[in-house]
């Protein structure tokens, strides 16, 4: 029915003269990728999945509101990282994956509005508990700056 075909890359003139195929440099290739992937494994960076990369800063207090009918206060807590796309929250108390989440801080001039995070991941860290949330939707800017 259909007719085999086969394909055939020609290596550059450079390639040949230094005595390498295509074969061989698809294997050099190969293997310098499983470096890479194994130096990323070990230093971490392949676990990353978010969109944009977190950065520390100086903890901003925040009020933190569950988004329920009617809306209940869970207290205050720390932004203790950032990013464009969500924040790393310190809380006192476990809150669950998936939980909708409003903040704004506590210092805030000019009352900016609420930003409403998701809860993606929830990890005991002494005392408290560690939120990493994703923005549901980008805060305005305002709330943004103050966030840190």
């Amino acid at each position: 029915m259909f007719a085999e075909q086969s394909f055939a890359i020609d290596a550059p003139q450079w390639l040949t003269s230094a005595g390498l195929t295509a074969g061989s440099l698809a294997a050099i290739l190969i293997v310098m990728m499983g470096v890479a992937w194994i130096c990323g494994l070990q230093q971490g960076r392949l676990r990353e999945r978010r969109a944009a990369g977190r950065r520390p800063g100086n903890p901003v207090r925040v009020t933190v509101m569950r988004v329920t009918e009617p809306a209940t206060e869970l207290g205050e807590g720390l932004v203790v990282d950032r990013s464009l796309s969500g924040v790393g929250l310190l809380v006192g108390h476990d809150v669950a994956v998936g939980t909708l989440l409003d903040i704004r801080p506590i210092d805030a001039v000019d009352n900016p509005p609420w930003a409403r995070l998701e809860v993606m991941s929830a990890s005991k860290e002494g005392d408290s508990w560690r939120l990493g949330c994703l923005f549901a939707k980008l805060p305005a800017w305002k709330t943004l700056r103050q966030l840190g």
